[in-house]
C-alpha cells in the first residue's frame, strides 16, 4: 500500500493499492543509503517530492507526445479499475474523492461493449433465423425439429 499524507481534501489523506508489478519494480531499485527508494541531492527532505521531471524523461524515453500530462496516467488508471470492477466507492477511495459525480468522470461509456452485445444478439438471431429456414423444420417434414 502506498499512503498519501497529503491532498486538496481531507479523503486526500488515503492508501492506494500497489499492484505487484509495482511492488517488484520498487523492491528491485531498493532504497538508497538514506534510505529513500527516490533519494534526491537537492532536496531539503532527501527524497523528492514531484515527479514532474522524472515524468518529463519518461515520456520522452517512450516516445509519447510532450503534449501527454502525467494526469492521463490517473486518469486512464481510474478509467480501467472501474471498468474492470464496476466499484465506484472503491474507486472513490483510492482516487480520494468524496463526491460519486467527481469520479463518474471517469465511467465512459462502454460503446465497446455494447457493440459486441448489438454482435452477439445478431449472431444469436442469425442462428435462430437459420434454424427456423431449415428444411428440417418445416412443419411438413417428417423429420422436423421438434
Amino acid at each position: 500500500m502506498l499512503f498519501i499524507p497529503y491532498g486538496k481534501t481531507r479523503n486526500s489523506r488515503r492508501y492506494v493499492p500497489l499492484s505487484e508489478r509495482v511492488i517488484q519494480a520498487l523492491e528491485f531499485r531498493g532504497a538508497a543509503d538514506n534510505g529513500w527508494v527516490f533519494p534526491s541531492r537537492r532536496a531539503e527532505s532527501g527524497h523528492i517530492s514531484s515527479v514532474a521531471n522524472q515524468w518529463r524523461q519518461t515520456r520522452k524515453a517512450i516516445g509519447l507526445d510532450p503534449a501527454t500530462k502525467l494526469y492521463c496516467c490517473r486518469h486512464t488508471f481510474a478509467t480501467d479499475a472501474l471498468e474492470r470492477t464496476g466499484n465506484l466507492a472503491a474507486l472513490m477511495k483510492a482516487l480520494g474523492h468524496s463526491d460519486a459525480q467527481t469520479a463518474m468522470k471517469y465511467q465512459h461509456p462502454g460503446l465497446e461493449r455494447i457493440r459486441m452485445a448489438v454482435d452477439e444478439r445478431n449472431r444469436e438471431h442469425a442462428e435462430l433465423a437459420r434454424f427456423e429456414e431449415s428444411p428440417h423444420n418445416s412443419p411438413h417434414s417428417p423429420e422436423r425439429v421438434q
